[in-house]
């Protein structure tokens, strides 16, 4: 029983995130190097991450930049939303 509680609650998770990103409409697509997202993205959650017993090593994989195009804020969540998933997990 506790199982499938539990896979209630991650299932009522997951919808309620779906719920959110829909209302949050396509937001505005600019020119981002995605490295730097991610970069920026573990800094803000590096701390954090140190106090759970993880460490933050980031190497971008070359000095090129990885042009992509998208809404800086919605990639800052995505990102940060793997990070917290992963954590949990």
């Amino acid at each position: 029983i506790q199982s499938i509680q539990d896979g209630v609650e991650r299932l009522e998770t997951i919808t309620q995130n779906y719920l959110k990103l829909s209302r949050m409409g396509a937001g505005t697509a600019e020119a981002l190097d995605l490295r730097e997202v991610v970069a920026e993205t573990l800094g803000h959650h590096e701390v954090s991450l140190n106090q759970k017993g993880f460490q933050v090593n980031w190497e971008g994989g070359g000095c090129e930049p990885l042009w992509v195009k998208g809404d800086r804020t919605l990639l800052h969540q995505a990102f940060g939303n793997l990070i917290q998933n992963a954590v949990q997990a």
